[in-house]
Parts: structure tokens; C-alpha cells; sequence
């Protein structure tokens, strides 16, 4: 488990960089009219929301595989899984699903991003620091085993 916990801690870290910008950003833009006159900072949280999602699936889905849990087919299945596994309250999972589909808009969906969405996004980033906690105590119950 040594190296996945090596790749997991990579993760974590890339992670909280991500956050720290989104959350420096979301300090800079006071609603959805800011992001859509300001081509930069739209721009710039796009693309740290992608990476900030890319890696919370990212981390879901090495835990799935690790544990061998049942392959979700959707990226917010990944919450449930990992909920109905203990690994994460079913309550937290409510509240995150939909973070999967964000990143697919991100992704694949970049013609209808709205900046409506990005700004209630902004509001949301503490749901990344829950799951990092959620996933780091379930990493530490594994450990103390």
C-alpha cells in the first residue's frame, strides 16, 4: 500500500494548491456577471475547478480499486460507491454528487459552460476540504490495521 499511499499523498497535494487558488479567486469575483466580464478569471476558474475535480475522482477511484469495490459508471457514482463503503458519509455524498457532472461540462461540455455555475461552484469549496478529511481518516484507519 506504500506506493498508492505515496500516489494518494501526491494527490492530496495537488489538491490543496488547486483550492488554495480557487479559493484566492472566489475572494476576487463577487458574482456570475464578474466571471462573465472578466475573460481571465472565468478563464482561470475553469480550468482550476477541472484539475481540483480530476483529482477528487481521481482519488475515489484509487480507493474503489483498492478496497474493490463495485466500477461506477458515471463520475458521481464514484460518492456513492464510496458511501455505501463506509469510506464516506452518506450525507457528504448528497451534497458532492453533481461534482462529477461539473467536471464533464469542464471537460467535454466546454461550449455551455455558464458562469452561474462556476460562481455557485466558487461558494462551494468546502467540499473539497470534507472529502480530503473523510478520505485522510479512512487512509488512517487502514493504517493503525
Amino acid at each position: 500500500m506504500t506506493d498508492e499511499l505515496h500516489t494518494l499523498e501526491a494527490k492530496f497535494e495537488r489538491l490543496k494548491e488547486q483550492v488554495i487558488h480557487l479559493k484566492n479567486l472566489a475572494g476576487k469575483v463577487k458574482s456570475a456577471e464578474d466571471l462573465k466580464n472578466d475573460f481571465a478569471k472565468e478563464a482561470a476558474a475553469e480550468r482550476l475547478f477541472q484539475i481540483a475535480l480530476e483529482v477528487t475522482l481521481d482519488i475515489g477511484r484509487m480507493i474503489i480499486s483498492m478496497e474493490n469495490l463495485p466500477r461506477p459508471e458515471t463520475n458521481d457514482e464514484i460518492f456513492g460507491v464510496l458511501s455505501k463503503a463506509g469510506i464516506i458519509p452518506q450525507k457528504y455524498a448528497k451534497k458532492a454528487f453533481g461534482m462529477g457532472r461539473f467536471r464533464n461540462i469542464l471537460v467535454h461540455g466546454y461550449m455551455i459552460v455558464d458562469e452561474n455555475r462556476i460562481f455557485e461552484n466558487l461558494q462551494k469549496l468546502s467540499l473539497f476540504a470534507e472529502y480530503t478529511k473523510y478520505i485522510s481518516e479512512y487512509i488512517l484507519k487502514k493504517l493503525e490495521k
